[in-house]
């Protein structure tokens, strides 16, 4: 029996298998949910609850319900609910009767040794695997906030994000600005803390009841846009390409 072999294959094949190799080398995951750890809110409404030792870099990681005006009937856990997940829920937003309208977020803050979130120049984006986020009303803010050990920076999204499907949101470096929104980037190569706040609330008006906010979220992850998945389906289309026209025979 004969084989063919195409030098074109063996070139894209160990092409993917470098840039594969890199990446894995480069991410860094923030946060995969494994460490549990729980809130609930009115209980411990505002109250921070800490884990060490979590992630790629040993962070120390806190994790709260925030509720203004109101006494928000939600809860917040890793690894709780569901196996490796960051699951946060706010069913009613409770109003008190003077204060106006409630506001409700769930936040994850970490803090940790100076890292080179570039790994070297090889990462560029920030990157969140969230299984699913629903709501009767689009979350009204999600923002991170970096600390470089001499600023913090900024990024916000209102955007609808809701989706009953897995999606990823990917934040590149270049998307921050100073606390105060002035232009300017972190020393991606110092970050020491993390702070993720989604907010659940209209910042006036509150929202339904019920609100039925739920979020599902797998990993926090630094790497590099175009992720390797999305690499291997391009370059598997050129071998594809290639490899109608280009074969060699050997017996």
């Amino acid at each position: 029996a004969s084989r063919r072999v195409s030098f074109p294959v063996l070139a894209v094949t160990c092409l993917v298998l470098f840039l594969s190799s890199q990446s894995a080398q480069a991410a860094i995951i923030l946060d995969d949910f494994d460490d549990p750890a729980q809130v609930a809110s009115p209980e411990m409404e505002n109250e921070f609850v800490t884990t060490e030792n979590v992630g790629a870099l040993n962070a120390t990681r806190s994790i709260r319900i925030a509720g203004l005006r109101g006494d928000p009937d939600a809860r917040l856990d890793s690894a709780i609910t569901t196996t490796s997940l960051l699951t946060g829920r706010v069913n009613q937003l409770n109003p008190d009767s003077v204060g106006g309208s409630t506001i409700a977020a769930i936040q994850t803050s970490y803090e940790f040794s100076p890292t080179d979130f570039t790994q070297s120049g090889m990462n560029d984006t920030l990157f969140f695997d969230f299984v699913q986020l629903t709501s009767e009303i689009p979350p009204s803010l999600f923002l991170l906030l970096l600390n470089d050990g001499d600023s913090y920076y900024s990024y916000i999204n209102r955007s609808d994000l809701r989706s009953n499907t897995r999606f990823t949101l990917a934040v590149p470096f270049s998307s921050f600005t100073t606390r105060g929104g002035v232009p300017g980037l972190p020393d991606y190569r110092k970050i020491q803390s993390f702070t993720l706040t989604l907010r659940a609330s209209q910042l006036r008006g509150g929202g339904p009841t019920p609100l039925n906010f739920l979020v599902e979220l797998d990993q926090i992850r630094v790497g590099k846009i175009p992720e390797p998945q999305s690499l291997f389906l391009m370059l598997s289309g050129i071998m594809y390409a290639i490899t109608t026209k280009w074969r060699f025979r050997f017996g």
